[in-house]
């Protein structure tokens, strides 16, 4: 088959993984409402909708593409949770197709599509958590940029692909600027470094002197994205709230209060006797690592090529396993498979490519090998489950056969969900707790939608989250710039006093105050109480008690 027939092969084929990644991921998708995670991302949208300005006007330490995104596509199709979510398996779908494209310039067509269906079941069965999660946009992304490199690695003069490489990196940074970083850091070493693999020492200053032009072409195109929209967010946003929100929060606050350690081997094993499946799953979170670790040896165990490098496949190799390094340390704040998946992503196709490479003969990457099969292969399977299961049920429910009967499901036959309740439109086919319906609607008929109101917690000297699902749900903007409630923010002084002035000037009428997460603790900084109650103390003073529902108690303003 001649190149031109195999690239049309290799786009027919991503097309037809495209479409399977777009159907499996709505198909496996809960149809539970998650209250924090997702709602972030969706009410960050609404505020977006109604003028307000990311960093200025709330809180956040996420880029702003994600939010202006969702509110592009609410403003065209309406507030919906069902909207987001289609936008979501769109972006999840683009990661699996562009990750398929890449691989097939490594292995065989086989080895790709094993290794993306892997990926596949791991982005839809991984956690609720992962619903509008900017990584997914974030990763795609970042493979497009990969794919633009490729004519530079492979030495073909198509330099103005590297232009759009660095733009596209600058389109990762507006998603993840964390995440943006780490992706220019891996590139540019890679374009800084290609041609230093000639035996003669002192051809090494002449190659990198060839690779300042592209070099400059790629930070081209990543600043014709960043400089933009740095300068309209320094004209429009204080530069003390882009400091704290982008910097001195991820970099100085997260890190104590959301850390998580990696899971125990007596944990994981007792977990395994008492079959607790869920933390089983957190077996995958050493994964990345071992694949890293094994990719690395491979690539130091059969040195350069002589002369010329004539393996385009080599260069790509080390790029995806900088980026896995890099992408794996990332996620070892927060240890978790959610926190972890765009390494979890990244080491399946590295796996699915040292499994093609590796022989017999090279026993130690044999034996690490086994290892990464060893750890992901349980944990593979119980989220290959979990996506069977879901999926299943969704489709008996589809046809009206069987209500939701998968784990956690809320019940109910989908075309009975897709008739919404007046006032809850926004959540058209999918499902809240009933307690929580039962408060957004006295809500809704106490208040206009011009009204603020306030969701917190029983006590804001610790946190651990709130329901951000109440304020998108009932349409209901929030009474405080700091509508998300995060360990080591608003449980100090400073900020509860700025939202104690909010609450004032907005004149929040109701408070919605929710004890589900109360006694909840990680093992970290978030579970020790700041010692600081001037939020509490407010409320308690200016708001009665109105009503109640379930762990939800709404209080009015006296």
């Amino acid at each position: 088959m001649n190149s031109k027939h195999r690239m049309g092969a290799s786009a027919l084929w991503a097309g037809l993984i495209f479409l399977l990644a777009f159907l499996v991921q709505l198909i496996g998708m809960t149809r539970q409402v998650n209250a924090y995670d997702e709602c972030l991302e969706l009410f960050a949208a609404v505020r977006v909708m109604h003028g307000d300005l990311p960093y200025r006007d709330f809180w956040t330490m996420y880029g702003p593409a994600q939010f202006y995104i969702i509110a592009g596509l609410f403003k065209v199709f309406g507030t919906s949770v069902l909207v987001a979510r289609l936008y979501h398996a769109f972006a999840g779908a683009c990661v699996i197709a562009f990750l398929f494209v890449l691989l097939r310039n490594l292995i065989s067509l086989s080895l790709s599509v094993s290794a993306t269906v892997l990926a596949l079941i791991w982005m839809t069965g991984v956690t609720d958590l992962s619903y509008e999660f900017p990584t997914y946009p974030a990763l795609a992304l970042t493979f497009a940029s990969v794919l633009l490199l490729l004519p530079f690695l492979e030495e073909r003069n198509r330099r103005f692909y590297l232009f759009l490489s660095g733009a596209f990196v600058g389109c990762v940074t507006l998603f993840r600027h964390d995440f943006g970083f780490y992706v220019f850091l891996c590139e540019l070493l890679i374009i800084a470094c290609r041609g230093l693999s000639f035996p003669n020492q002192r051809e090494y200053v002449r190659a990198i002197a060839k690779n300042v032009r592209p070099m400059a072409l790629y930070l081209a195109g990543l600043a014709l994205i960043l400089i933009p929209a740095s300068i309209v967010l320094l004209v429009h946003v204080p530069a003390h709230d882009l400091y704290f929100d982008l910097i001195f929060v991820p970099a100085r606050i997260y890190p104590k209060v959301r850390a998580l350690p990696f899971p125990g081997f007596k944990f994981l094993f007792r977990s395994i006797r008492l079959r607790d499946w869920i933390n089983v799953q957190q077996a995958i979170d050493y994964f990345p690592g071992t694949v890293a670790l094994t990719s690395i040896l491979y690539i130091l165990q059969t040195g350069r090529v002589r002369g010329k490098e004539a393996v385009p496949g080599r260069r790509l190799h080390l790029l995806l396993t900088i980026l896995l390094v890099f992408m794996t340390i990332k996620g070892l704040v927060r240890v978790s498979p959610i926190q972890l998946i765009q390494a979890i992503v990244l080491a399946i196709a590295l796996l699915a490519v040292l499994v093609e490479r590796v022989n017999s003969r090279q026993r130690v990457l044999v034996f690490l090998l086994a290892c990464c099969f060893a750890i992901a292969a349980l944990p593979t399977m119980l989220d290959a489950k979990v996506v069977f299961e879901r999926s299943s049920a969704n489709l008996r429910n589809l046809v009206g056969s069987q209500p939701d009967n998968y784990p956690g499901a809320p019940g109910g036959l989908f075309k009975d969900a897709c008739r919404a309740q007046p006032g809850l439109e926004r959540i058209r086919c999918f499902y809240i707790a009933p307690y929580e319906v039962q408060a957004i609607q006295y809500i809704q008929a106490h208040t206009s939608s011009s009204d603020r109101i306030y969701v917190g917690s029983t006590r804001h000297d610790r946190l651990w989250l709130n329901d951000l699902s109440f304020y998108f749900v009932s349409k209901r903007l929030s009474g405080t710039k700091w509508h998300d409630l995060h360990p080591g923010i608003e449980t100090t002084a400073d900020i509860q006093s700025e939202m104690i002035e909010d609450l004032k000037k907005s004149q929040t009428r109701y408070v919605i105050l929710e004890s589900t997460w109360d006694d909840f603790e990680e093992p970290n900084q978030s579970r020790v109480s700041s010692g600081v109650t001037l939020l509490d103390k407010f409320i308690a003073q200016n708001y009665k008690p109105a009503a109640s529902f379930g762990p939800i108690s709404i209080l009015q303003h006296d």
